[in-house]
């Protein structure tokens, strides 16, 4: 039997880029932000195990493993077709046999089960005192959701810096009761931390992160929580030392408290942009927060915040309801975070009007101003950047046409504004599929504003055509693809693109209705690849 491969650790991805909305009605550039590329090293692979032979009789399980049926004649053969997976049955059959008695494997791994199974091979060939940690917690035995399988896989990256750190979130009250959306992002993004290709600075971000779980907010994970941690991933990402200035600050170094989370989950953006606000925010004095606690039909209790870094007081924070409750009715899907904050500041993308960091949302100064130039927009902009904690990580014409077209959904259902057309038409291209063919470098600010014209004609053309009530449908289509990899199309993947808006606006229609569909998609976008 061929001795197993090691798998060396995948470079994690930062978090997704952050979306801007354009200065209406003006053609402001759009932002010229380039993400600082991702380390293109990989780790050193993980010692391999030893062919000195072993014994012939079945191995004795590893104490910490809780009990499991012995009856099982045969390993599944899914489980062999797994990399390393055959060799893990023929000579280490009793770990193999701990995966084999999970429920969802037993009976199969369909599509979405491969990956959550490959990493509980991973762990019990290369980290056995981590797999017997892992095979114990209930919310693996019957399926394994979303969520659970990207906490298994982070746990098994993180299993590549020592024992101790899966050990240490093993512990935590949350872990063991099922994986929650915001708990997975928890130790995703901790084992983002931890990565690094420097080996000192390695040693010196483990250590900050397993400060982290002994942390107050780490006591139950909510979605502020949640998003302090996705926050300080991004510090890390941008500039090391900053995030070791953040967690070493009086204020944050005793402890992060579930109030303090909300503010750290400022940070991220706000220290690229615009330092100084940064410090005002860290220091406590100087920054006013306006709350709210509502309540969503689809989502439950949703917590918003509007914070200044000056004394003041508008209606940014109705408006703020109203975009959530609207676009999220809309989209018919329950809102991804439970906490919604508005910072307004000037730490945004230059030239843009607001910014959506994932973690916040950043809208200029100037838009917070009752009575001036700007105010008549706010409304718009903020429904924009709402619409982002929906739309984003896709095509850029995808995220920001659709970010468009709820912002006019939004402002039709406060004032009957028209829902029609609200940038300039692109004078790049006169397709997606042209805007997709060119250079990005070479188109420039003004280039990269075609994805908000084009991709909001496309969609429009769609609403008008199709109707709201089918149009809905499609849209709400479009946004499940990417939250999960979808079997029953021929697109690749979860980052959206015109595979994805075809399939799923013709999913469901009538004839008709699908020819209407690849009229508007070659009018807008053109010929498919």
């Amino acid at each position: 039997m061929p001795v197993p491969t090691a798998t060396v650790a995948p470079t994690p991805t930062p978090t997704t880029a952050p979306t801007a909305t354009l200065v209406p009605p003006t053609n402001t550039p759009a932002p010229t932000f380039t993400p600082r590329p991702q380390p293109t090293a990989t780790l050193a692979a993980t010692p391999r195990p030893t062919d000195t032979p072993r014994p012939a009789a079945t191995p004795t399980p590893i104490p910490t493993f809780a009990p499991r049926p012995t009856n099982t004649p045969t390993i599944p053969s899914a489980i062999k077709e797994l990399e390393n997976g055959e060799w893990l049955v023929e000579n280490e059959r009793a770990l193999a046999s701990h995966i084999a008695t999970l429920a969802w494997v037993a009976d199969g791994l369909e599509a979405d089960e491969v990956e959550p199974a490959q990493r509980l091979v991973d762990l019990a060939l290369w980290f056995p005192e981590v797999f017997a940690i892992a095979v114990k917690q209930e919310w693996l035995e019957d399926d394994v959701t979303g969520d659970e399988a990207i906490a298994l896989a982070s746990i098994r990256w993180l299993a590549y810096y020592g024992d101790g750190f899966p050990a240490a979130i093993s512990r935590m009250s949350w872990f063991g009761d099922g994986i929650t959306v915001h708990e997975a992002t928890v130790i995703q993004n901790l084992y983002w931390l931890v990565w690094d290709e420097d080996d000192m600075l390695v040693q010196e971000n483990i250590k900050s992160a397993t400060g982290l779980l002994a942390m107050p907010f780490m006591d139950r994970i909510d979605g502020a929580d949640a998003l302090a941690v996705r926050s300080l991933r991004s510090l890390e990402y941008d500039d090391e030392q900053t995030y070791l200035k953040v967690l070493s600050h009086p204020k944050i170094e005793d402890g992060i408290t579930d109030k303090e989370a909300k503010m750290v989950a400022l940070l991220g953006g706000t220290y690229s942009y615009r330092q100084q606000s940064g410090d005002v925010l860290l220091r406590g004095t100087g920054a006013h927060w306006e709350e709210r606690s509502i309540d969503l039909p689809m989502s439950g209790d949703v917590s918003l915040a509007v914070v200044r870094i000056r004394d003041q007081s508008t209606a940014s924070m109705d408006y703020l309801e109203h975009s959530v409750r609207t676009i999220a009715d809309f989209m018919g899907v329950g809102l991804p975070t439970d906490y919604i904050a508005l910072l307004y500041d000037d730490a945004v993308f230059p030239g843009s009007g607001g910014t959506n960091f994932g973690t916040h949302m950043a809208i200029q100064l100037l838009f917070d101003v009752e009575g001036g130039h700007w105010w008549e927009y706010t409304p718009f902009v903020i429904g924009h950047e709402v619409a982002h904690y929906y739309w984003h990580g896709n095509s850029n014409w995808i995220d920001e046409g659709a970010a468009e077209v709820l912002g006019s959904i939004s402002e039709y259902a406060r004032n009957e504004t028209p829902i029609d057309v609200t940038n300039n038409p692109c004078a790049a291209a006169e397709t997606i599929g042209e805007l997709e063919a060119m250079d990005p470098d070479a188109l420039g600010t003004r280039g990269f504003n075609c994805n908000y014209s084009l991709g909001e004609r496309l969609f429009l053309d769609l609403y008008n055509s199709l109707g709201e009530e089918t149009f809905r449908q499609g849209f709400r289509t479009l946004y499940l693809k990417s939250q999960a990899e979808d079997y029953s199309d021929d697109c690749e993947g979860t980052e959206l693109g015109i595979c994805h808006l075809v399939a799923a606006f013709k999913a469901d229609v009538t004839e008709a209705q699908a020819a209407m569909v690849d009229e508007i998609v070659a009018r807008w976008y053109g010929p498919l690849p």
